[in-house]
């Protein structure tokens, strides 16, 4: 029997003794949170801490949370206290803060274990899971995870699916992912589209490009190149992507957002090769999802976690 199940996740899982809470969508981007949320329940797994999430208070919430696109995966703990002792990534340590997991018998909260889930340490080291038969590299446990959580709900796929179908893609095409907007505030290393599209020449003979950006200008650039057949879902209003601006948004444009955000990241994971930077949480799912097949990075050799 394949070892990495739902319900062998769920048996072995509510096994662990100690318990940790992990808060989705608290101040960052969907996939910034999701990642993390990968990382957080392996190292659980790891330590033998039973996982459970916290989204019905998520910045992305429309009514329930995770649930308002995904199938449940993760036990979900939906109590109040969350919102205020539950933070991401430093949180209220007070002594009120100890009393509430006392009593409700959780021994982490997000911030408890947030700078071990993002140490070096953990990167490096083989991750041993023995109640899965598991000992391998971190991004192998990575792609067991988010196969496992990554699905979903029926209406949700139904609608990413007549997105990509609108497109009419060919069945080969090269998926390039260029952020912008507040990514930049964040990092010194800004890529020019050429140096995107020295790579797919390197490393395939594939003229087919979709691109996934939130700046229509980039779209705009690619457009001037006749040597690629150019396929992408930008609105030409877009002006790059700001956290702040997306949180005062109302959840039904929150939704919307999201399933367009969606339906472009499994484009990228469904392409034959994908091109992008690991320092956007897009690029690094995307690598998770493909365990690093065809995935070429500018601002790394290898997949990297941050």
């Amino acid at each position: 029997m394949n070892p990495h199940t739902f319900d062998t996740y769920k048996k072995v899982n509510e096994s662990f003794k100690q318990k940790m809470i992990y808060r989705l969508g608290y101040d960052a981007g969907f996939f910034s949170e999701y990642n993390n949320m990968i990382l957080g329940s392996i190292y659980c797994l790891s330590n033998q801490i039973s996982f459970s999430i916290n989204s019905n208070f998520s910045n992305f919430k429309v009514d329930k949370g995770w649930q308002d696109y995904f199938i449940p995966f993760f036990p979900e703990n939906t109590k109040q206290f969350n919102k205020k002792y539950n933070y991401r990534p430093y949180g209220n340590k007070s002594n009120f803060y100890k009393i509430i997991k006392y009593f409700n018998r959780i021994d982490y909260f997000t911030q408890d274990l947030w700078t071990d889930v993002r140490s070096e340490n953990f990167f490096t080291n083989q991750i041993t899971i023995p109640e899965f038969n598991f000992n391998g590299t971190l991004l192998e446990a990575c792609n067991i995870l988010v196969h496992l959580s990554w699905n979903f709900k029926p209406e949700i796929f139904k609608q990413i699916h007549f997105k990509r179908k609108l497109l009419d893609l060919p069945k080969d095409y090269i998926g390039i992912h260029i952020r912008r907007g507040d990514k930049l505030i964040e990092t010194s290393q800004i890529f020019d589209l050429s140096e995107y599209l020295e790579i797919a020449e390197k490393n395939t003979s594939i003229r087919n490009i979709f691109i996934s950006t939130d700046d229509y200008k980039v779209v705009e650039e690619l457009k001037s190149n006749n040597n690629w057949t150019l396929f992408h879902s930008v609105s030409s209003i877009s002006q790059g992507y700001y956290q702040q601006q997306f949180d005062k948004k109302m959840p039904s444009e929150k939704y919307n957002d999201l399933l367009d955000l969606f339906s472009d990241v499994q484009i990228l994971c469904n392409s034959s090769n994908f091109i992008g930077t690991c320092k956007s949480n897009v690029g690094m799912f995307v690598g998770m999802y493909r365990n690093n097949h065809k995935c070429h990075y500018l601002d790394t050799h290898d997949w990297m976690p941050f």
